[in-house]
């Protein structure tokens, strides 16, 4: 195959789809062994998101917290308990759709105070005490 045909051949690709951005609100601790904040990391990228806050999140981190799930069971009386369900690590409501350029302001502010916070208490800080 000669080099022209190759970037005819890339030339002809459709554009990928661009990313969807969302407005969510990540439920409050449902008990009290549950994280303050929610933590989702996609391709080395790392989220901190605080719980009923309005944020705005990119598809990916949405799929991320949708497969965070653990099994819950049921036992019945003189029977081995079953999974019946799976429940979601981080429930969430998607309150409506975003852009990218939201996105990137609401995140620049976020690390902004995470930064200050830092300063302030020091880096011994674990992410739960932020």
């Amino acid at each position: 195959m000669s080099p022209k045909s190759e970037v005819q051949d890339t030339q002809k690709r459709p554009a990928e789809p661009k990313e969807k951005y969302f407005k969510v609100r990540f439920q409050a601790k449902s008990h009290p062994n549950d994280s303050r904040d929610v933590m989702l990391a996609v391709n080395g990228e790392t989220l901190l998101i605080n719980r009923e806050s309005e944020v705005i999140v990119p598809q990916r981190f949405l799929e991320c917290a949708d497969h965070a799930v653990y099994p819950h069971f049921r036992q019945m009386p003189n029977q081995p308990r079953k999974i019946v369900g799976k429940i979601k690590v981080y429930p969430y409501d998607r309150l409506s759709e975003s852009t990218e350029a939201e996105y990137f302001k609401q995140k620049k502010e976020g690390t902004e105070q995470t930064k200050d916070a830092i300063r302030k208490h020091g880096f011994d800080l674990m992410p739960e005490e932020l």
